[in-house]
């Protein structure tokens, strides 16, 4: 199954968050860098293609089998999206389908598909908002199975699962996976 960030979130994009490549002075004082966008988004892929074993685990899904990071797309502006990763799940279809049964009767559950998947002032849903209308995305394959079951995962993954930081915090301890910048001298 192929998926991607917007619609799991393992990575919440580089547009004010985390993922800069930070480089300071002897007195701590921030210096500018400079590299090649493309190559940024490449690292912290490689980063995350590093992972993918902790993740499946930190995901504590046990009918994703594995994950593969398999490409990147950034906006050409970010007003209405961020950047996001390409990945393949592979997922053992008899767990998640008796994962899907155990939630039928889930108040909560049901409350997270309303609260997540409906449509609302600028905001158009693909997803079903409901059990019923979800469990037969997912039984039938539509052409909404790969939002149906990422709602599943998003609603059986821990909330507070720090997979996003983690992965940042290898990137960059790991010299930013190589990614080759450079310090910008503000004084010429």
């Amino acid at each position: 199954m192929n998926l991607n960030t917007s619609m799991i979130e393992l990575f919440n994009g580089t547009y004010n968050t985390i993922w800069e490549v930070i480089e300071t002075d002897d007195d701590g004082n921030e210096l500018e860098v400079d590299y090649d966008f493309k190559n940024l988004m490449q690292s912290i892929l490689e980063a995350y293609q590093e992972g993918e074993t902790q993740i499946v685990k930190d995901l504590e899904v046990n009918f994703i089998k594995s994950i593969h990071f398999t490409g990147f797309w950034s906006p050409r502006e970010y007003n209405f999206a961020t950047d996001q990763l390409d990945f393949t799940l592979e997922i053992d279809r008899e767990l998640m389908l008796k994962e899907l049964a155990k939630l039928i009767d889930s108040k909560d559950f049901k409350q997270f598909l309303k609260d997540n998947y409906s449509s609302r002032d600028g905001f158009m849903s693909f997803t079903a908002n409901n059990y019923q209308d979800l469990y037969q995305d997912i039984i039938d394959e539509s052409k909404h199975q790969d939002q149906a079951i990422s709602a599943l995962i998003n609603f059986i993954r821990p909330e507070d699962n720090s997979i996003n930081l983690d992965t940042y915090e290898y990137w960059s301890s790991n010299g930013y996976m190589d990614l080759d910048y450079k310090i910008v001298n503000e004084e010429n």
